[in-house]
């Protein structure tokens, strides 16, 4: 056996083994449940919250449920990404006469947690808080 060429086969293995290392992703891509709160005029306003995400490499789509406290359903889309925990949704409603929202949450064990912006057009945006678990 020849072990002239032994220093480059360890050198192609140890890159081949760090080419994994580094921060590990996080696959968000399930079925969640949750509330989202917001307080504009001194009234809270509590939503519970069913969504449904796929990721595909960094980006996150799906569909969102919003089950109003009359008992109202509104329905709508989501786009976003991920980096690490970092995660940016935005919530796009399927009537135009419902707000859209973004989030910049933390994904951490099976919970999306962080600030929520509902964004109604001709309004200053309407802060709140994201609070998902991972069924």
């Amino acid at each position: 056996m020849r072990l002239r060429h032994l220093p480059a086969i360890l050198a192609t293995l140890a890159v081949l083994s760090l080419a994994g290392c580094g921060e590990e992703e996080n696959n968000l891509t399930g079925s969640y449940s949750g509330t989202a709160r917001a307080t504009a005029a001194g009234t809270t306003l509590e939503v519970q919250l069913t969504v449904r995400l796929s990721q595909s490499d960094a980006s996150l789509s799906g569909t969102f449920d919003a089950i109003q406290p009359d008992g109202s359903v509104d329905r709508g889309s989501m786009s976003g990404s991920v980096r690490g925990s970092a995660v940016s949704l935005t919530f796009t409603p399927a009537s135009p006469a419902d707000c859209p929202a973004t989030s910049e949450s933390t994904f951490s064990g099976n919970r999306i947690s962080g600030p929520l912006s509902i964004n109604c057009p001709g309004q200053a945006p309407v802060p709140g808080t994201l609070e998902l678990m991972k069924q």
